[in-house]
């Protein structure tokens, strides 16, 4: 488990006498600890779909909004596959992390 907490999702763990940053629901090891703590952001699996996988709440048709075509993207932990951040994005928009 962490042993400083980032943010819910993920903390600091020690291993080796290196800290390192890691899934505080599987301690799956996300990257080295260096930085900001962000540096983890890469190493995320991500899914990408249609805006309706947000949920019934998420217009599907967002065109009355933006002209460009939406997506849905899902940022999780590759070995636990717990969500840690979702976005409702125009297509074209830089994929954050990766």
């Amino acid at each position: 488990m962490a042993t400083t907490r980032i943010d819910n999702n993920v903390g600091y763990v020690e291993e080796g006498g290196e800290r390192k940053v890691a899934c505080n629901y599987c301690s799956h090891v996300l990257s080295e600890g260096s930085g900001d703590g962000q540096d983890y952001l890469g190493s995320l699996a991500r899914y990408e779909g249609p805006v309706s996988m947000a949920g019934p709440q998420v217009f599907a048709d967002a065109f009355a909004y933006i002209d460009a075509k939406v997506v849905f993207r899902q940022y999780c932990c590759p070995n636990c596959f717990t969500a840690f951040f979702t976005e409702v994005v125009p297509e074209a928009d830089e994929i954050r992390p990766l």
